[in-house]
């Protein structure tokens, strides 16, 4: 770096973060930043979800919602998956600097999942943002997909997506007609807590 090698920045600043000592990691900050106005998209990432998280005292989350939807546009599913948390206002003091916005949030798990993000949550999300195009190109195949990967798990947030899924695997929608599967997934949406979502099912 000394020697004016800048591509490096990123590398001494991961390496500060993540192999040194409590007293050190600090030092990473303003090599990230300096990386990231090189246009360093791994930067991006890292330092956006520092700030975010509000790790090493920092306390600039603001800065980490600025950086991360670049981080998350350049292929980063970690920076999508929180920058989407963010929205819900699932992260610790995120409600302070973004609203809650379920159509941004489910963009951003999408592009999660696109990138390797298989979480439920990010699945839950993801599959009506392709549906319905909400934030990402509409692909039905993709929705469908995101769906059918939930249907076996207990983790459900809520069983309107199984609804939908019913519908899509009785219709042809998005994959072949699967009569089976749509049952089981209107059968799942039918125990919703949901009356409309239950009523609906039935």
């Amino acid at each position: 770096i000394e020697l004016g090698n800048t591509d490096i920045l990123y590398h001494l600043g991961e390496l500060l973060y993540f192999e040194s000592s409590e007293n050190e990691r600090a030092e990473c900050l303003p090599l990230l930043e300096k990386a990231v106005l090189n246009q360093d998209e791994a930067a991006e990432a890292l330092l956006g979800i520092i700030y975010v998280k509000g790790d090493l005292q920092t306390n600039n989350r603001q800065r980490g919602i600025d950086l991360l939807p670049r981080s998350a546009e350049h292929g980063d599913s970690q920076g999508a998956r929180l920058l989407a948390e963010a929205y819900l206002n699932q992260l610790d003091g995120s409600e302070q600097v973004v609203p809650y916005d379920i159509s941004k949030a489910s963009k951003y798990f999408a592009i999660a999942v696109e990138n390797g993000e298989d979480s439920h949550k990010a699945l839950y999300y993801a599959g009506p943002a392709y549906f319905y195009g909400e934030g990402v190109p509409k692909n039905l195949e993709k929705a469908r997909k995101c769906i059918e990967a939930l249907i076996d798990d207990a983790y459900v947030p809520g069983e309107k997506v199984f609804d939908l899924l019913g519908c899509m695997c009785f219709e042809g929608v998005g994959g072949q007609v699967d009569y089976a599967l749509g049952e089981k997934a209107l059968r799942k949406a039918i125990e919703s807590d949901d009356t409309e979502i239950s009523l609906e099912a039935m």
